[in-house]
């Protein structure tokens, strides 16, 4: 379903999507370089946005996180729907895929596929190593974070060069194998039936704010997810200041973290 709501930008456009803020300080640390203003696909889909004019726009941007080796679920399932109205046939458009580790899976093939199908080419696609925030399954380590940060600057000022200077080539993709066998979790991932909240919280609503699908609603203090689906970002567990929200054992015994150098969308 397409929205008739029409966002006309500058010169270029960055899309990003975050949860707990790498993505999003990704963005913002490229836009500013290369002077292109960023928009964030939370706020879209909040605002049910599914369509923008790219009249005049030289470039195209999508900074997002890594989920399980590929693209987020909800983030192919947004370009998919959204309607880049206007388009160039010779835009140029770049893909940033921040992760906790190394590589980015799936996510330059996923990406590569989607725009194909809106007749989009995709021209470059870059890794940025980030601080770790699945705090579902790996044992988080933040007294390196800060050193994480330093490297991914370093990476984002070569990537800005490379994007002003209209440079093409993609990273390598990997674990096709586990990108392909992760499909089959993503439904129980999506569920928000794990979600617990215990009497340390405080009612504060930053978890519904932070929550990119607005899913999450504070009723006599209490947050509650009124839908079945959620977007497996962890921002809600991750900023909570009461660590109050929790899914699994090992959420409630790990190490939070969310990007304090950007603001919540």
């Amino acid at each position: 379903m397409l929205f008739n709501v029409n966002i006309v930008i500058g010169d270029n456009m960055i899309l990003y999507f975050s949860g707990t803020g790498n993505s999003k300080y990704c963005a913002k640390v490229i836009g500013e370089k290369i002077g292109e203003k960023i928009v964030s696909i939370n706020l879209n889909l909040k605002n049910n946005i599914y369509e923008i004019d790219m009249k005049d726009e030289k470039r195209l941007g999508i900074v997002t996180p890594t989920y399980d080796y590929n693209l987020p679920w909800v983030v192919s399932e947004y370009l998919s729907k959204l309607n880049f109205k206007n388009i160039n046939d010779d835009i140029y458009t770049f893909g940033i895929f921040t992760c906790g580790g190394k590589k980015s899976g799936m996510c330059s093939k996923t990406l590569e596929k989607v725009l194909s199908n809106k007749n989009i080419n995709l021209n470059f696609t870059y890794t940025i190593p980030m601080p770790d925030n699945y705090i579902l399954l790996y044992k988080l380590n933040t007294s390196k974070n800060d050193l994480k940060i330093k490297c991914a600057n370093e990476l984002l000022e070569v990537v800005s060069n490379k994007i002003i200077n209209n440079e093409n080539g993609k990273v390598k993709n990997s674990g096709r194998l586990f990108a392909t066998i992760s499909k089959a979790l993503i439904k129980s991932q999506k569920s928000t039936k794990k979600f617990k909240v215990d009497d340390n919280c405080i009612g504060c609503g930053l978890c519904s704010r932070g929550c990119p699908l607005g899913i999450i609603k504070v009723e006599n203090n209490k947050p509650i997810w009124i839908d079945k689906e959620c977007s497996c970002c962890l921002s809600c567990i991750n900023r909570c200041p009461k660590r109050a929200i929790s899914r699994g054992k090992m959420s409630i015994k790990n190490e939070h973290y969310y990007n304090k150098l950007v603001e919540m969308d």
